[in-house]
């Protein structure tokens, strides 16, 4: 089965969110990182705006600062996903399309012109998939993925027939 696909920012996030998904330590971080850290600095920047003592010392401006840092980890976590999606799509390469090949011997992932990469099955650690991307983990931080939406319902079938049938269980 051989796919051609564009990749987009779109893509991206959809590979880094559901990396994410697949341990329940990284929900973790990403849920302190993205949600609790960031709301709790907020209402405690509220709430210490709203309280009558009206002193600013050394000491309630370094923490308000550090609060600050907290509500802005968000936009930080956004500008470096994008930073690692540029550095995988340098603006001197204005073409996206890339490609990969997946049969019962190997898995060939290339883009046109720059790089091909043959991984064979008892080289893959995992496979993840959702309605809009499919990821091959190589290891634990390391994978390939690609937009779903490039395959048919035939060819999902296909693939997860392929990775049932030539993926190395590992032992836990």
């Amino acid at each position: 089965m051989k796919l051609d696909y564009t990749l987009t920012f779109a893509d991206y996030r959809a590979s880094v969110k559901l990396h994410s998904r697949q341990k329940f330590s990284r929900r973790v971080i990403l849920f302190v990182y993205i949600w609790l850290a960031p709301i709790t600095a907020l209402l405690l920047i509220v709430s210490y705006l709203l309280s009558p003592h009206g002193e600013l010392s050394d000491g309630s401006i370094a923490m308000f600062a550090v609060l600050l840092f907290c509500v802005l980890l968000p936009v930080m976590h956004y500008r470096e996903v994008h930073k690692q999606f540029k550095q995988l799509f340098p603006p001197t390469r204005t073409d996206r399309s890339s490609s990969i090949d997946i049969d019962d011997e190997r898995i060939l992932s290339g883009v046109p012109g720059v790089s091909e990469g043959k991984i064979f099955w008892p080289g893959i650690l995992a496979f993840a998939q959702d309605d809009k991307i499919t990821m091959i983990y190589l290891s634990e931080d390391k994978f390939l993925f690609f937009p779903t939406s490039t395959m048919s319902s035939v060819q999902r079938s296909e693939l997860i027939a392929l990775v049932e049938r030539n993926m190395v269980r590992r032992k836990s």
